[in-house]
């Protein structure tokens, strides 16, 4: 690893990135952090095509007269429809080349409230992991795709109104996470 804990091109001739990729999830913070995994589902080498954006939001639901937060995430398949490596388009799954095939999980402290994909409805198999509730689900997206997914937590006794802390899972978006 180099000394400024990003590149070493001088020990192995090429370019690696000092990231978080083992060990335990990073344990969240107050009462209304986060965490998201993209794992590949595939399995292929399509992730290094996909780039995401998360973003956070505090309002009220009506209907269950409680605070929530809406935890968005929108991702993006840059991946072309043809002219990749087998290595690095095929997937076991039948899908079209290119296609990002992905597990993803969403974290939380006080419980799932429910997801949307694209503004539907979403249904998330949920239970509790490493001491948080946990949302898990299955997405493809094929290439030049996207997907918009929101999942709802309770905001918990005492919401903050901004400041969360939402923990990805590494990726080779640049500027990771």
């Amino acid at each position: 690893q180099a000394e400024d804990g990003i590149r070493d091109r001088d020990v192995t001739g090429v370019q690696t990135c000092a990231l978080p990729i083992s060990g335990a999830f990073p344990p969240a913070r107050g009462t209304a952090d986060f965490g998201i995994t993209l794992n590949n589902a595939g399995p292929n080498k399509i992730d290094a095509y996909l780039t995401h954006n998360v973003t956070t939001a505090l309002r009220h639901d009506a209907d269950l007269d409680v605070d929530v937060v809406d935890l968005n995430l929108h991702l993006t398949n840059n991946a072309p429809a043809s002219g990749l490596p087998f290595y690095v388009a095929s997937n076991s799954s039948g899908a079209p080349d290119g296609t990002a095939l992905l597990y993803l999980s969403f974290y939380g402290h006080d419980g799932v409230v429910g997801a949307t994909l694209n503004g539907e409805p979403w249904a998330l198999s949920v239970g509790r992991e490493l001491g948080l509730d946990v949302g898990s689900n299955y997405l493809d997206i094929a290439p030049g795709g996207s997907a918009d997914l929101t999942v709802t937590f309770l905001a918990g006794p005492a919401p903050r109104t901004e400041g969360w802390t939402v923990y990805m899972s590494p990726t080779a978006q640049r500027g990771n996470p």
